[in-house]
């Protein structure tokens, strides 16, 4: 389960405080940070971040309450500060705007509920049972009612009357566990209410919601240590949880809509998709098992006319996958890179296997050589007792005397010459064998010791290490005071990189994080790619086309959604006038060519601000060191060529090593 900890604001958090919450989420993730101020109109606002334990990647959830009802006004990712705060401080202004939109779509909702349950009670049946009431029209009435509540004045009838009755429970409980009763028998008692609510659930850390409008889910979101998912992909990865909370709001609604299909069409797909796993499991796949070519010289042709019957998935999906397949990967590596989403990536690999396309190999971890070793303790004991008739194994033949370590070898050879040169006037005592009884007759085996400090206390008393145990103390760990960092000097800095307005780095900032890391993988033989872009209006003037820039407001849009794709180390800049760039460190043409795919679907799910009913053009421009160059200067200026031809040819994106084709 995810831990919470929080602080109590004045005010919207600013700068600093975001970095310091971002800091400790990334150092604590699965940790969930809070904090909570109120407004001047007195609502309580509750920003919560929590950092996933796998990507790292920091979600942002502002909740605003009023009058103990809780609505979700902003939900946003990225580790941007300045971005984060823009956002948290817009929809905090204008929070008030949506509680009340809320609540009054919430108070039109329970309207319609209660006149559907209560059709025949209209005002004038109202006025009607309120008269006979009190004047008494129906003897039977009063007859019934008058033993019942005989106290009670003739107002308390009417009101009893007019009031709905309300008192019918619900076939669920609000808050409960999924272990209890399973999500989809959940679901199917919401739909048979048709109640409108939210239904939010969490598992491990793992945390999804899903909006149910009068008994049908409109929405389903999912942000898991994996990454985020969204839509029908998101609901068939909803229905695997079985140990999950759960918490129905009632009442709380959205605007917005990514379920696609039906939830009873989604359930069907669901079911299959646990007989696949099942069959998968019998045919002996683990957690563990590898994905390799079954034929290795399987040609296009070869592999279309194969997996085209049944695919689950297109066949550049599946190609995609197939060609990921390298031997070494399992099922969660492929999960990581997010080429498809976890059922259908499930199925196409079912799919592959059904074909004889692909096949899988166990691995079995290889056991640790581990040399025998012969007892040393009981040597040791052996040894050691001063009574060695009487060892735990007097039946056993005696094992050969251990040979001496060298201090045992130094004591002996110090000790020899102390005791010679103390007999030599007294041959009588020498002669006598019985001197050292005395020492054979205590019962502590460090006696010995006093023997040999008689002559030289002082040379002996090097020879052993615990001479003096009492100045050795147990060891104890150093304490680190963790070092205060001046956030406001971090804003400053932040500040002068980047543009206030839209939030990206500047052309010159970008320029130098370019070079800082081309030297970095310079060093450590790796890769790099750079996306250059630009996005511009098409307008006709006087029967010509120009491209005009974008707004201001646009390019702020614009990079709320390109952060919420990217990596953290990922740098996102203005380049040149009004063109973008974008740097990805550890990144070849493929990884470039996945991240463009995910920012120009993002760019075009809905117009950017202030754009709406307009005409936009986008074209991108991609190069990679080594792949192309090993310069920054040739790779600035293929990436240029490469947004310019895509320009000129009327495409999205293309790569420069394409070009050479």
């Amino acid at each position: 389960m995810i831990k919470k900890t929080g602080i109590t604001l004045k005010n919207v958090p600013d700068i600093p405080v975001l970095h310091q919450m971002l800091s400790q989420s990334l150092q604590k993730p699965g940790e969930k940070l809070v904090a909570t101020w109120r407004n001047n109109e007195k609502l309580l606002f509750t920003l919560e971040l929590v950092c996933s334990l796998k990507d790292r990647d920091p979600r942002w959830l502002l909740i605003c309450e009023k009058s103990g009802k809780r609505s979700v006004i902003l939900q946003i990712s990225g580790h941007d500060v300045l971005l984060i705060y823009k956002q948290i401080s817009t929809a905090a202004s204008s929070a008030h705007e949506v509680v009340s939109r809320a609540e009054e779509a919430e108070n039109a909702i329970r309207l319609a509920k209660s006149s559907d349950n209560h059709p025949a009670l209209t005002k004038s049946d109202m006025t009607l049972s309120a008269s006979g009431g009190q004047g008494g029209g129906n003897p039977a009435n009063q007859a019934l009612s008058a033993p019942s509540a005989p106290a009670k004045p003739p107002s308390s009838t009417s009101v009893n009357i007019t009031a709905p009755a309300r008192t019918r429970q619900l076939p669920f409980a609000l808050l409960g566990k999924i272990a209890e009763i399973s999500l989809p028998k959940l679901l199917q008692l919401i739909s048979s209410e048709k109640m409108t609510g939210l239904l939010q659930l969490e598992e491990e850390g793992n945390t999804a919601s899903l909006f149910i409008q009068e008994g049908h889910p409109i929405e389903a979101k999912l942000l898991d240590t994996e990454g985020e998912l969204a839509g029908d992909s998101a609901f068939a990865e909803i229905m695997y949880w079985t140990e999950a909370n759960y918490t129905f709001k009632v009442g709380a609604i959205t605007s917005t809509r990514n379920l696609v299909k039906s939830s009873e069409i989604l359930l069907e797909h669901v079911r299959p998709l646990a007989q696949v796993l099942e069959e998968l499991t019998k045919r002996g796949m683990t957690a563990d098992s590898v994905f390799k070519h079954a034929h290795q010289n399987l040609t296009g042709e070869q592999f279309t006319a194969k997996a085209t019957p049944d695919a689950p998935v297109d066949m550049e999906a599946l190609a995609s996958l197939y060609l990921r397949l390298d031997g070494d990967s399992t099922m969660s590596d492929l999960e990581n890179v997010q080429i498809l989403p976890r059922p259908l990536l499930v199925r196409s690999i079912h799919h592959l296997i059904a074909c004889n396309i692909i096949t899988f190999v166990n691995k079995v971890e290889a056991k640790p050589n581990i040399k025998p070793v012969i007892k040393p303790a009981t040597q040791a004991t052996v040894a050691k007792s001063p009574h060695p008739d009487k060892a735990q194994h007097p039946d056993k033949t005696p094992l050969p005397p251990q040979p001496l370590t060298p201090q045992q070898l130094r004591a002996q050879a110090q000790s020899a010459p102390m005791a010679q040169p103390a007999q030599p006037a007294r041959p009588a005592p020498m002669a006598q064998p019985a001197k050292p009884i005395p020492l054979a007759q205590t019962t502590q085996p460090a006696k010995p010791i006093p023997l040999a400090q008689t002559t030289q206390p002082a040379k002996q008393t090097p020879v052993s290490p615990l001479a003096q145990p009492t100045k050795l103390g147990p060891l104890t760990k150093p304490v680190v005071k963790p070092k205060n960092i001046d956030g406001a000097a971090i804003q400053s800095v932040m500040m002068s990189l980047r543009r206030e307005d839209t939030g990206l780095f500047i052309h010159p900032a970008f320029l130098y994080f370019l070079e800082e890391e081309f030297f970095r993988i310079y060093r450590a033989k790796g890769a790099m790619s750079i996306i250059i872009f630009e996005i511009r209006e098409v307008v006709k003037v006087d029967g010509a086309v120009r491209r005009k820039p974008l707004p201001t407001e646009a390019i702020a849009d614009a990079t709320i959604r390109i952060n919420s794709k990217k990596r953290h180390t990922d740098v996102v800049a203005h380049y040149e006038a009004y063109d973008f760039g974008i740097l990805l460190p550890s990144t070849k043409s493929s990884g470039a060519n996945v991240f463009a795919q995910k920012i120009i679907k993002t760019l075009l799910e809905k117009p950017l601000a202030g754009t709406e009913g307009k005409q936009l053009s986008y074209a991108f421009g991609s190069a990679s060191i080594p792949e192309d160059f090993t310069d920054i200067n040739s790779l600035l200026g293929a990436a240029e060529m490469s947004m310019h031809y895509a320009r000129d040819r009327g495409e999205q994106i293309i790569f420069f090593k394409d070009l050479l084709v």
